[in-house]
C-alpha cells in the first residue's frame, strides 16, 4: 500500500505513525517541512527504499496543491492529514477531488473541530465553513485518547470510523538510572502557561528548598519557550534543585535524555486550554497531553494533579495529588521508600510495552484494510 503522511507542526506525532506503519510493507511518502525531515533523521528515521522524504513549500498555502499532485502521482491509497490547523476550507477540497485515495484525518482538538467560534467576521465564518467542511470529506478520523473517540461518537454523533493512535510509541531503551538519591521530577513539552501550570512548580520548589530537600527531589524543566514567555520567579534560574533547558528549540537528543535520566515525568497541566478565536478544550477528554505520551515513550511513571482525567490505559503507573503541599509530602515519603519506587518504574515499562510500535500495527492494519473496503464497515 503506498501512503502519503502529511504533517506540519506536529513531530511526535509524525514519528509515531512512521513506526507504526514501517511494520507493514508499505511505501510511505512523507510530506513534511525542512525542519521536521532534520528531526526525524536525529530521531533516526532515515528516508530508505519504502521510506521517501518530500519537502513541503514554504509557503503553507500552496500544501493542499502539493499534496494533490502527490498523491496522483504515487498512486496513493491512503492520505493521512496529521494536523490540519488552518485552511481546512483547501484541505476539504483537496479530499473531494482525491479520487481513489481514503483521507484519514487526525483531530487534536475536538471542539475546535465540531464546534469552532465562528466570530471574527467574514474570516472566522470562514473558517467555521472549512472545519464543517473538511470533517465531513475525510473518509475517516484517528484521535490519541479512547475518551476522545468516545465524546466523537455520543456528543457529536461521527458516523465515519474513529481509529485510535498514541501520540507516541514505546521505544525500548536502558531502564534508567537506578531509584536512588534525589527523585528526578522532569517538567516536559512547551513552557507555555497555558499548556503547563508552571506557578504550581514554583510553589514545590520553594516548598522543597523551606524543608531544605534538595537533596530527595530534583526538578528539571525542558522544552521549547515561547517569545515574550518567562517562567515564574521560583524557577526563573536553575539552582541546586531546578535544572532548566529551554530555547526557541530543543534538540531531539537532549530532549530524550531528560526524559531518560527522569524519575517520574510530572505533568502540571491545567485543567483547561485555551487560546484567543478558539473553543476551550479540556485536557484529557477534548484534547491530549504530550506528557502522556512522553511517559509511554519512555516507560516513566506519571505525576498528574487530580482535575486531569487520565487516559485508562496509562493509569496503572500514575500518581496524583491534590494540592502542592501533599504533592511534596508524597515526595519525600516516596524518597524513603526505594521497593516502592522501583515498583512504579516496572509498573510503568510494563505499561508503555503495550505501546509497542509492531503491537498497534496489528490492531491498524485490518481498521485500514476494511476502511479502504468499505469505510463503513471499520
Amino acid at each position: 500500500m503506498t501512503i502519503v503522511l502529511y504533517d506540519n507542526e506536529h513531530f511526535e506525532t509524525l514519528e509515531m505513525l512512521v513506526e507504526v506503519f514501517q511494520q507493514g510493507t508499505h511505501q510511505l511518502h512523507l510530506a513534511i517541512p525542512e525542519h521536521m525531515r532534520q528531526t526525524l533523521e536525529d530521531s533516526g528515521i532515515l528516508p530508505s527504499d519504502c521510506l521517501h522524504v518530500h519537502v513541503l513549500p514554504a509557503a503553507p498555502a500552496l500544501h493542499p496543491r502539493y499534496l494533490k499532485q502527490l498523491c496522483r502521482t504515487q498512486q496513493a491509497a491512503l492520505l493521512v492529514l496529521a494536523t490540519v490547523s488552518a485552511r481546512h476550507l483547501f484541505f476539504a477540497r483537496l479530499c473531494r477531488r482525491l479520487s481513489g485515495t481514503r483521507v484519514l484525518l487526525g483531530v487534536h482538538d475536538l471542539r475546535d473541530l465540531f464546534e469552532p467560534k465562528p466570530g471574527g467576521g467574514i474570516k472566522g465564518w470562514l473558517r467555521a465553513l472549512g472545519r464543517q467542511h473538511l470533517r465531513h470529506r475525510v473518509a475517516a478520523f484517528f484521535v490519541l485518547l479512547d475518551e476522545m473517540k468516545t465524546l466523537m461518537r455520543t456528543r457529536y454523533e461521527v458516523k465515519q470510523p474513529v481509529l485510535v493512535l498514541p501520540g507516541r510509541c514505546y521505544r525500548v531503551g536502558p531502564a534508567g538510572p537506578a531509584p536512588e538519591g534525589p527523585i528526578r521530577l522532569l517538567v516536559a513539552g512547551s513552557i507555555d502557561e497555558s499548556r503547563r501550570n508552571y506557578a504550581s512548580v514554583s510553589r514545590l520548589a520553594e516548598m522543597l528548598r523551606q524543608h531544605k530537600a534538595e537533596e530527595k527531589v530534583s526538578i528539571s524543566i525542558c522544552g521549547g519557550l515561547p517569545q515574550e514567555r518567562s517562567l515564574p520567579a521560583g524557577i526563573r534560574e536553575p539552582d541546586e534543585l531546578v535544572e532548566i533547558r529551554t530555547g526557541a528549540f530543543v534538540p531531539v537528543a537532549a530532549y530524550e535524555a531528560a526524559l531518560g535520566h527522569a524519575e517520574l515525568i510530572w505533568a502540571p497541566v491545567p485543567e483547561r486550554f485555551s487560546r484567543p478565536g478558539h473553543p476551550e478544550e479540556n485536557y484529557g477528554s477534548t484534547k491530549s497531553s504530550g506528557s502522556f505520551f512522553d511517559a509511554i515513550r519512555h516507560g516513566k511513571p506519571l505525576l498528574v494533579p487530580d482535575h486531569l482525567p487520565l487516559p485508562t490505559a496509562i493509569q496503572s503507573a500514575s500518581l496524583r495529588y491534590p494540592d502542592e503541599a501533599f504533592l511534596l509530602y508524597l515526595l519525600l515519603h516516596l524518597h524513603e521508600n526505594r521497593s516502592a519506587r522501583e515498583r512504579l518504574q516496572e509498573l510503568a515499562r510494563e505499561q508503555a510495552a503495550r505501546f509497542l510500535p509492531q503491537q498497534l500495527y496489528r490492531r491498524l492494519h485490518q481498521q485500514l484494510l476494511r476502511l479502504l473496503a468499505d469505510p463503513d464497515s471499520v
